[in-house]
């Protein structure tokens, strides 16, 4: 019964979305779902997946990126940052490629590198 609540609760949160895209204040959620390896991510989604109505959840699923030195740490996720009236849900996001960039090249980084990474995160998520 809980779960019929929730679902009931999310796809009528889905169609207001949806139904609203064409207003004046209309807003768009992104869903973030990060974390380690291991950590059941995946069964997040599924979830979220089973719970929803499929047809109106756009899913980003992607490996993480690595963070060229010229580019935004966000560039790979800008053209799926939901529109108007829509709902995304991001498995892997620019927090995980902050930390796998760092893995992937074996190198040391600095508290300046990542305090200025995430500043600019920050500035990103804001606007």
């Amino acid at each position: 019964m809980k779960n019929q609540q929730l679902s009931l609760d999310l796809i009528e949160a889905q169609y207001n979305f949806k139904n609203s895209k064409n207003n004046k204040n209309s807003k768009s959620l992104l869903i973030i779902i990060g974390g380690i390896e291991l950590t059941k991510k995946s069964n997040a989604i599924k979830k979220l997946s089973e719970l929803m109505d499929p047809r109106y959840l756009k899913i980003k699923a992607d490996l993480p990126n690595k963070i060229k030195s010229n580019s935004l740490i966000w560039s790979p996720y800008i053209n799926d940052i939901p529109k108007r009236g829509e709902i995304v849900t991001f498995y892997g996001n620019w927090y995980t490629d902050l930390l796998a960039s760092t893995l992937y090249e074996n190198t040391k980084k600095s508290d300046y590198y990542f305090k200025e990474h995430l500043e600019k995160i920050n500035i990103f998520e804001k606007t």
